[in-house]
């Protein structure tokens, strides 16, 4: 008997020969249409990803964001600052700006200048 599974999506069932290399590792039971269709919450869901933008900081400053400072972040339209009344660590603000997207579903971040 083949490997068929049902689509928490639609409900349909689907093979699962249907499903690339990849897909085998984030154990999940989506049909390919249902997959593409839901791909970047599911990347976030899955994946937790969410990529940080830096190229308007480099054309700016020159140079890409590190050490100390008071970071801001552009997420979901909206711009966070992250510091704590004094300056702290681009990788502690990023990882905050990155948790924060993350309740917010939200992709792609961009470090402000």
């Amino acid at each position: 008997m083949a490997d068929r599974s049902t689509c928490e999506g639609c409900g349909k069932r689907f093979w699962i020969s249907q499903l690339t290399p990849a897909d085998d590792d984030d154990d999940r039971d989506l049909c390919p249409k249902c997959w593409d269709k839901n791909y970047d919450k599911i990347l976030l869901k899955v994946k937790k990803m969410v990529k940080v933008m830096r190229g308007k900081y480099k054309r700016e400053h020159g140079k890409f964001p590190y050490g100390l400072g008071r970071w801001a972040f552009e997420i979901g339209g909206k711009n966070y600052w992250f510091h704590d009344n004094e300056a702290i660590l681009y990788s502690e603000a990023k990882k905050l700006a990155i948790e924060k997207a993350k309740t917010l579903n939200v992709l792609t971040i961009t470090v402000l200048p």
